[in-house]
């Protein structure tokens, strides 16, 4: 007797595949029991099949509970990622990231480089992806700020919303330099549509992941 028509099992569990494992097991046993008692005594049956099947029925349970199990960890650990991020409203965060919010004719993004740059090229764009703004500049060693005001590279002036940044900064020799960028605001609100919260922070969204430090916000 074969058990395979039962090994999907191991899969995504619920208790009606639960129930479906129990009675295939009771419908075996009860075929087992039948054929042993009724077995010819002259041909025995192959007791080794019998104890295979065992094996491979104990080893579908003990898929079941496991990943019952991970199933458990797994809603823990979205619960607790969750509570932690609702307590990030109202809270100043930095977050690893390009992305930021341009309000009252202000955005500001965190950079960092272990080297002064004397030439580097910055380009920011709009939500769409279109670039808004360029300008070339020396830009110094550590962790420091980038604002920009929102005027536009044609002399305009950009709406409020969500730009990102890219900066590409060279040495005095011509070579890459290295440079990772953050964005710092307070967390206004929070989605869980993904696999991970994401803070809303102005008009931008980063991940909880991407958070890096996190301070009270100043109150008047």
């Amino acid at each position: 007797m074969s058990i395979n028509t039962i090994s999907a099992a191991a899969g995504p569990q619920n208790a009606p595949q639960r129930q479906l494992i129990a009675d295939n097991f009771d419908t075996f046993l009860k075929l087992l029991t039948t054929q042993l008692r009724n077995q010819n005594p002259l041909e025995p049956l192959d007791t080794n099949q019998f104890t295979q099947q065992l094996v491979e029925f104990s080893a579908v349970e003990q898929a079941v509970k496991s990943n019952d199990l991970l199933s458990k960890i797994v809603s823990a650990n979205t619960a607790n990622a969750s509570s932690t991020a609702i307590g990030y409203i109202g809270k100043v965060v930095e977050a690893a990231g390009t992305l930021t919010s341009l309000k009252a004719g202000n955005a500001n993004w965190t950079y960092a480089m272990n080297q002064e740059s004397p030439e580097a090229s910055v380009t920011i764009r709009n939500a769409s992806g279109a670039i808004v703004f360029t300008e070339l500049t020396q830009l110094e060693s550590g962790t420091n700020t980038y604002s920009w005001d929102g005027t536009t590279s044609s002399g305009g002036t950009a709406p409020e919303g969500t730009y990102s940044i890219s900066i590409n900064a060279k040495d005095e020799n011509g070579d890459n330099i290295s440079v990772s960028t953050s964005v710092t605001g307070t967390v206004t609100g929070v989605e869980f549509d993904g696999a991970e919260p994401v803070l809303i922070v102005g008009t931008a969204r980063v991940t909880l992941s991407s958070v890096k430090s996190v301070v009270a916000a100043q109150t008047s």
